[in-house]
């Protein structure tokens, strides 16, 4: 019996190291409000092109944003990920608070769904880019990278926070 779990684990293993993602050059407008994004509907232009490698996709990022220099046109921004990932999700984080927070034009019942996601994985997010601008070492050694912004241990952090803060709020005040 032990030597069929042994197995299974090892099967599982070999899996999952031999997982062949694709990647996809992802472009993206810095300006929602400018004329590009305007005719795309907002900051997503699309996939440029998809790749076998990580750093195939990376090789043509900087590849095209030397064009973009090249040329003078500085509203585009490139991003590599996963293919089929969420759009975006690899994203510099927004620091600072907008009321329209999708960029769409106008204040919608989306945008306080946004603010609310905003505030809570802040504190994570700012940890995170603690790590990564004062311990590059360390962010290195377990692969801390912007792409951690709102995902579990961002929202881990904001659960501790607003746990806490539940608990002074509503605590005995004796």
């Amino acid at each position: 019996m032990a030597r069929i779990l042994i197995a299974i684990v090892v099967l599982m293993l070999l899996s999952s190291c031999s997982k062949n993602e694709k990647y996809e050059l992802q472009k993206y407008y810095r300006d929602a409000y400018s004329p590009a994004a305007q005719i795309m509907g907002g900051t997503y232009a699309g996939v440029v092109e998809t790749f076998n490698s990580k750093a195939a996709c990376e090789d043509m990022k900087r590849e095209v944003e030397a064009d973009d220099r090249r040329i003078g046109y500085d509203n585009s921004m490139f991003i590599c990920d996963i293919k089929g990932s969420k759009k975006g999700a690899h994203l510099p984080r927004q620091w600072s608070f907008s009321s329209d927070m999708n960029n769409s034009g106008s204040v919608t019942i989306t945008d306080v769904g946004l603010w609310s996601s905003w505030l809570f994985y802040y504190p994570g997010d700012y940890l995170i880019k603690l790590l990564i601008e004062k311990t590059p070492g360390v962010s290195g050694f377990f692969d801390i990278s912007t792409s951690w912004y709102g995902k579990k241990f961002s929202g881990a952090i904001g659960g501790v926070l607003l746990f806490f803060s539940f608990l002074a709020i509503t605590g005995d005040n004796e």
